[in-house]
């Protein structure tokens, strides 16, 4: 809706934030799915791999379960990441429609990612990559432990499949598909 558009485009702005797409990290996978989250520590890192070319600080989206941890995260390092809070779906989909590039585990800001055609990079460990269809720009980083895709939803095991996908794997990724070499804003 263009409420919410307007709505995005404001938040951009006032941060300052309006000259550009910026990138976002979806840093959840809510309750039900524990094995698909990527740790925090691991999009801090990423985040300070991308700084440079993502042209400024990047956007930590989720839903409530990543709440206290995108907040924590946002206010330990303001120069690196913004957190507009947990944000109804139409607002949600909204901002994520200004962004450029979409970092995320098997979870739905993917397959909105997909839809808006924003270029996505998926990181898979307890679910299938080749079950997702790139209707859209897609970069899907697979967890290289032999028990991939086994749709557990809690693991003990050790290393954690998301624990060995690694930031420098991700910013590889995101390098070879030169996603982020230009700055871009949507109109």
């Amino acid at each position: 809706r263009d409420s919410e558009i307007k709505w995005a485009k404001d938040f951009l702005h006032d941060l300052g934030m309006s000259s550009f797409s910026p990138v976002a990290f979806n840093t959840g996978s809510g309750d039900r799915w524990k094995t698909k989250r990527w740790p925090m520590e691991s999009f801090l890192e990423l985040g300070l791999m991308l700084r440079e070319d993502a042209g400024g600080r990047i956007l930590l989206v989720g839903g409530p379960i990543e709440d206290e941890a995108n907040s924590l995260l946002a206010t330990e390092r303001p120069d690196l990441f913004v957190y507009p809070g947990v944000l109804e779906l139409r607002r949600f989909i909204a901002l994520l429609s200004r962004t450029r590039l979409i970092v995320t585990a098997d979870t739905m800001a993917l397959h909105i990612g997909l839809g808006l055609q924003v270029p996505t990079v998926a990181l898979f460990g307890s679910t299938s990559a080749p079950e997702i269809e790139a209707a859209g720009p897609l970069e899907k980083v697979v967890s290289p432990v032999d028990c991939i895709c086994c749709y557990l939803k809690e693991c003990d095991k050790q290393p954690f499949c998301m624990d060995v996908l690694t930031p420098e794997m991700v910013a590889k990724r995101i390098e070879e598909a030169n996603w982020l070499t230009q700055p871009s804003m949507k109109d």
